[in-house]
């Protein structure tokens, strides 16, 4: 039999240094979508716990419970109204354990999406099904593993998947240490001069493949 020719490691093209990721489907990856909705269904029981209950007879008021300069709220949709506290709680809960909610096996690369730390060194965080609808690999991002403010890792932050006002649907993180908030299509950050750094990804030879900066000469 001929042999099954390995990959190429790394490929150069469009003036860019492309190197091969072991991610090959998308069992490989985090389902985003899934994600959102089952940290939607832990945040909206943990609030239900945390709410006081109201006299009879009496009209309850919503609390707020503040974090800063960003006053929170009970009430509303799930998530988007939740103290900042009790967000970050169930973030907490939701790390990868021994036993896993998304994958199989006791895989601790995954959170919100899949750390992967790329041949040439760098940690990435590949994020996955989330954003504007298409395609299953147009649905796929990469981005530096940590945050850019301190270092945090972004897989322990919350993933959003929201609607900007034109419409559009749009991918996020929220880093929970200090509770700024990433596109992960541009890496911008709204009113912070710090940006996340994204990575641009393509899928061939049967791999993703992730440029990790200019053609070496």
């Amino acid at each position: 039999e001929t042999p099954v020719k390995e990959p190429p490691l790394y490929v150069t093209d469009g003036g860019l240094r492309w190197v091969r990721t072991e991610i090959c489907r998308g069992a490989d990856l985090v389902n985003g979508e899934a994600w959102i909705q089952e940290y939607r269904r832990r945040l909206a029981a943990a609030q239900q716990c945390e709410r006081p209950e109201a006299p009879r007879g009496r009209r309850l008021l919503r609390q707020t419970a503040t974090d800063g300069d960003s006053p929170q709220f009970w009430g509303g949709a799930a998530g988007s109204t939740a103290p900042l506290a009790l967000r970050n709680e169930v973030l907490r809960e939701m790390q990868p354990q021994p036993r896993q909610l998304f994958g199989a096996g006791s895989d601790l690369t995954r959170g919100a999406g899949r750390k992967v730390r790329l041949p040439t060194g760098e940690e990435v965080i590949f994020w996955f099904n989330v954003g504007p609808p298409g395609q299953p690999r147009d649905r796929v991002f990469v981005t530096a593993a940590r945050c850019p403010h301190q270092g945090m890792c972004l897989n322990s932050g919350e993933l959003l998947d929201i609607e900007d006002v034109a419409g559009v649907k749009r991918a996020l993180i929220r880093c929970p240490a200090h509770n700024k908030i990433f596109d992960l299509r541009t890496g911008e950050s709204q009113g912070n001069c710090e940006a996340l750094q994204v990575y641009p990804s393509r899928f061939e030879h049967g791999h993703w493949y992730v440029a990790v900066g200019p053609a070496l000469a």
